[in-house]
C-alpha cells in the first residue's frame, strides 16, 4: 500500500509541473464494467439505474446514447466486456467468494446486439479465481491470470471450450493484442538475474519467433524523474515495433499501481485533469481511454 502512494505521489508531482491536462469529455455515473469497441469511437457499458442492470452503447464523438438494450443481463456480475471478430460482446462474469481473496470466475455469455439477446456459452464448475484482464485475439479470449504465475486461459470462441495456450509450462505470457494477431510471450526458465528476460512473439497456431527484445520487471520510484524507471519492453527487432505501442493498450483494467506497468500509460494518466478520482483504467485504444471512480466512468479523447 505504501508503494501505491508513493506511486500516485509522483504522478501527482508529474501532473503538477505539466501545463497541459486532459479533461475529461464524457462522464456517466453509476455503471460497472465497461470497454471501448476496438478502434470505433463506441463504448459498451454496464448501466446500473433503476432495479436492474442493463446493456447500453454510445457514441464518444457526439457524446450521446446510441442505444439502450432491453435484454435481461446474467444475475452474477460482468467482470468484462470483449468485443470479438465474430460482432458477438462476450461477457465474463463472477461470482462472490465466501472466503478471502477476489471473487471466482463464474460463466462466459455472448450477447448478440442486433438480435438483443444473451446466451450462456460457458459455465464455471470449479472455484477459479477472476481473471486479472481479459481482450481477444479474433475468434479467441484471452483470460490474463498474471505476468508470472500462470498461463492465461484461451477460450475459443468457434469450438465454446477452453484450449492449451501452450505445451511449454514455463512459458507465460506478457500480453496478447488482435491488431498483432499474437501473443507477446518469455520463458521463465529465461529468467537473468538483473531481473530481465528475452521476449518472443508467438503466433495463435503456436509458431514462436526469435528473440524480439527484451522485458525489464524492474521499477524504480523517486520524486527526481531522471532516476525514475518502468517496467517495459526493449525492442532489438525494427519489424516487432508495433509491440511496445500494443503493450501500452493492453492488460486492462489498471490499478492506480499497476499502471506503472506500462510507462506509455503512465504517460498519459500523469496528464489527467482529476486523476485522483481514478481507481482503475478499464480500457484503452489509440484514441480514447476509459477511467473508472468508485461512482463514475470517465473517457478521454488522448488525442488531445
Amino acid at each position: 500500500m505504501k508503494q501505491l502512494f508513493t506511486l500516485l505521489g509522483i504522478l501527482y508531482f508529474t501532473t503538477i509541473l505539466n501545463a497541459q491536462q486532459i479533461e475529461p469529455v464524457f462522464e456517466l455515473a453509476e455503471c460497472g464494467a465497461a470497454v471501448l469497441i476496438n478502434e470505433e469511437p463506441f463504448m459498451a457499458v454496464v448501466e446500473n439505474i433503476g432495479d436492474t442492470p442493463n446493456l447500453a452503447l454510445y457514441n464518444l464523438e457526439k457524446k450521446e446514447l446510441m442505444k439502450r438494450y432491453k435484454c435481461q443481463l446474467p444475475e452474477n456480475p460482468i467482470a468484462y466486456i470483449i468485443p470479438c471478430d465474430d460482432g458477438i460482446l462476450y461477457l465474463v462474469t463472477m461470482k462472490k467468494n465466501d472466503g478471502q481473496g477476489p471473487p471466482f470466475f463464474d460463466a462466459i455469455y455472448g450477447f448478440d446486439h442486433k438480435k438483443d439477446q444473451i446466451k450462456l456459452y460457458y459455465k464455471e464448475k470449479e472455484d477459479v479465481y477472476i481473471p486479472r484482464s481479459a481482450n481477444a485475439v479474433h475468434s479467441k479470449l484471452v483470460l490474463y491470470r498474471g505476468t508470472f504465475s500462470k498461463q492465461p486461459l484461451i477460450f475459443n470462441t468457434k469450438t465454446l471450450a477452453f484450449e492449451p495456450f501452450s505445451d511449454d509450462e514455463s512459458l507465460r505470457m506478457l500480453f496478447s493484442t488482435d491488431e498483432g494477431d499474437a501473443y507477446v510471450v518469455f520463458k521463465t526458465t529465461e529468467v537473468r538475474a538483473d531481473d530481465t528476460v528475452p521476449v518472443y512473439v508467438m503466433k495463435r497456431d503456436g509458431t514462436m519467433s526469435s528473440v524480439v527484445g527484451s522485458y525489464d520487471s524492474r521499477m524504480t520510484l523517486s520524486t527526481n524523474e531522471e532516476e525514475n524507471r518502468l517496467p517495459g519492453i526493449t525492442i532489438t527487432n525494427s519489424e516487432y515495433s508495433w509491440v511496445n505501442e500494443k503493450f501500452n493498450r493492453s492488460g486492462l483494467p489498471l490499478s492506480g499501481f499497476a499502471i506503472a506497468t506500462r510507462s506509455g500509460l503512465a504517460k498519459i494518466f500523469n496528464k489527467f485533469s482529476n486523476m485522483y478520482d481514478i481507481s482503475e483504467l478499464s480500457s484503452a485504444t489509440a484514441n480514447y481511454v476509459l477511467a473508472k471512480s468508485k461512482h463514475t466512468l470517465f473517457v478521454y479523447d488522448v488525442r488531445k
